[in-house]
């Protein structure tokens, strides 16, 4: 008798699992910017507000390189400045997360990504390259371009 109760629980159990609906879950970030599925779509239309307001979503989600997709695809199809300095950043973050360092296909390509920024004047990739410059971090140390792109993110940012 008891086998019989386990097993008809059992039956109850499958049954009412499989006769829910599942429903879709729409993720909403925590400061009410639009769904992520939705700012998606829009970037890939070429919005930049969408783009902007990805990373907001992207931060709080806890997932933020998951921007990377979205700034290569903005970099290359729209040519819009603060991606190309994104994909920068993204790479570097991803390829020094738990202490290793950027290879060196990727620190090309970052660099790559990062130059064509500052070439479209994005503030935060003068400052940027003016430190690596400085450093002689992923570039030779240059203290002449250092200063120059320094000069220049003054002029044209304020910074």
């Amino acid at each position: 008798m008891k086998q019989f109760l386990m097993y008809f629980i059992g039956v109850i159990i499958t049954i009412s699992l499989f006769s829910c609906k599942q429903k879709s879950v729409e993720v909403t970030p925590m400061n009410n910017t639009r769904p992520i599925e939705e700012l998606r779509q829009l970037v890939l239309k070429g919005d930049t507000v969408a783009y902007n307001e990805l990373e907001i979503a992207y931060i709080e989600s806890g997932h933020s390189e998951e921007k990377l997709v979205y700034a290569i695809f903005m970099a290359n199809r729209y040519n819009y400045p603060p991606a190309y300095f994104d994909v920068y950043h993204y790479l570097r973050i991803v390829s020094e997360s738990y202490g290793r360092t950027m290879d060196e296909k990727t620190k090309e390509m970052a660099i790559r990504y990062l130059k064509k920024a500052v070439e479209l004047k994005n503030c935060g990739a003068l400052g940027e390259l003016s430190i690596l410059y400085e450093k002689g971090e992923y570039v030779a140390k240059d203290t002449v371009m250092s200063k120059k792109l320094a000069e220049e993110s003054k002029k044209l940012c304020g910074f």
